[in-house]
């Protein structure tokens, strides 16, 4: 499950990366670079440093990382706001969620 939580995050980057080259609005351009900002580090660091605790049986490691993880696309996606609707949504709907069925995983393993 968390090889598929960091495939999205890593496909959703390379989405926002696509958006940002093809955008001159800077209305839109500014979120869209933050929100690479946020997701980033998600897709390069975060989860795959989960995925390592997990292997390793560093649960609590490994749930805290995905809760560090699942605040990004909410951050993202409050950085739209007003007549700038977000391009997003779908995806950061689908990486929290993602996101949160990781941990839940990793809770039920951290219960034995």
């Amino acid at each position: 499950m968390l090889n598929v939580t960091t495939a999205e995050a890593a496909d959703t980057l390379s989405y926002i990366k696509a958006l940002v080259k093809r955008k001159v609005d800077p209305a839109e351009a500014k979120p869209l670079e933050y929100c690479a900002g946020l997701y980033s580090p998600m897709a390069r660091l975060t989860l795959p440093l989960a995925a390592k605790a997990l292997i390793q049986g560093r649960y609590r490691f490994a749930d805290y990382r995905l809760a560090e993880a699942a605040m990004q696309p909410p951050t993202c996606e409050g950085r739209f706001g007003g007549a700038v609707e977000s391009p997003l949504t779908d995806r950061n709907v689908l990486a929290h969620d993602l996101c949160a069925v990781s941990m839940d995983i990793v809770n039920q393993l951290m219960k034995g």
